[in-house]
């Protein structure tokens, strides 16, 4: 049986938003969209599980008060990182 964080990090989808975030680079929503492709909504959800399990995080606010989020791997088993950078490769 798979637990809620392998669901959420081993999602298709949401590995190609977390690829964006392995240099280390703050992005905000429409830097997200715009690399991904993805539509505004299913990015929108998707950071939200995200933060919901703490992979992503605000870390900042642009002057307009759009956030910049990071990933936060880091709290996380490995496994959770090296399945990032494997879809990454892939």
């Amino acid at each position: 049986m798979s637990s809620p964080l392998e669901i959420v990090v081993k999602n298709g989808p949401r590995l190609d938003i977390l690829c964006w975030f392995i240099g280390g680079e703050p992005l905000t929503f429409d830097q997200i969209t715009a690399r991904t492709g993805m539509l505004e909504s299913f990015v929108l959800q998707s950071l939200r599980h995200l933060k919901d399990f703490k992979l992503i995080v605000e870390v900042d606010h642009l002057a307009d008060g759009e956030p910049l989020y990071a990933a936060t791997l880091d709290d996380h088993p490995d496994w959770v990182r090296e399945a990032i950078e494997a879809h990454h490769r892939s």
